[in-house]
């Protein structure tokens, strides 16, 4: 855990960060932690991770919350461009204020339609470590995932079909649900199948705008992610 703040602060900042190691310690989940002192958010946040590629467990997530987006918004590439670089995932959690994580039943994954390359291939893009958060959560919640896609017509949903149950088959994955619809994803979002939690994959150039509309669109809290580079579902 890294507390980042201005000097005037650093001290509250870095007790609290202790506490919350401390709590995480008490559940029985290991972490460490670190303040730093800088005016810069930013740049904080980027010093730090490559400072920690010499660590012993370097991390290789960076987890970001979309409520204090404020702090980051003008200059938030910079965060992704430099995860990349250092081989580093991105995970952007916008929480739905109302409904939260509601009964953690159901996680939705969508799947970008792939058309004409519906293959499964040692590479298969930016979905590894949202399938892999998935498949995490659906363990910790005792929860069923179901993989999402919409498709131009009928020839491509059977080629997502095929894809989707390669899909579980090679990677193994328990309690998994297919939902495959030939429409307008604009327009199906609107009438989504019900989640708890629905994961979209983050582009480069993250938009806070689709962002924002996802979450109140589904009516669920939303977890945008983009791989590292590293990790493989098929491992």
């Amino acid at each position: 855990m890294l507390g980042i703040s201005p000097k005037e602060t650093s001290e509250e900042l870095a007790e609290e960060v202790s506490e919350l190691s401390e709590k995480f310690h008490k559940s029985k989940v290991f972490s460490t932690w670190a303040a730093l002192k800088t005016n810069d958010f930013i740049d904080g946040i980027n010093i730090a991770n490559q400072a920690y590629q010499g660590s012993f467990i370097k991390p290789n997530i960076i987890f970001l919350n979309m409520i204090n987006r404020d702090v980051y918004s003008g200059r938030f590439n910079e965060i992704i461009e430099e995860a990349a670089r250092l081989q580093i995932g991105v995970l952007i959690y916008s929480q739905h204020l109302e409904y939260g994580l509601g009964e953690r039943k159901t996680i939705n994954v969508w799947i970008r339609n792939r058309a004409p390359n519906w293959k499964i291939s040692w590479d298969i893009g930016n979905l590894d470590l949202s399938i892999l958060v998935a498949h995490k959560l659906q363990r910790n919640w005792k929860a069923r995932i179901r993989l999402v896609t919409v498709v131009e017509n009928e020839e491509q949903k059977e080629q997502a079909s095929k894809f989707m149950d390669d899909l579980i088959d090679q990677a193994r994955l328990p309690k998994t649900e297919v939902a495959i619809y030939v429409d307008n994803f604009n327009e199906l979002i609107k009438k989504s199948p019900a989640a708890d939690l629905n994961i979209f994959g983050l582009e480069a150039n993250p938009n806070f705008g689709f962002m924002d509309r996802m979450v109140a669109e589904t009516q669920t809290t939303c977890l945008f992610i983009r791989d590292s580079g590293l990790e493989n579902i098929f491992a």
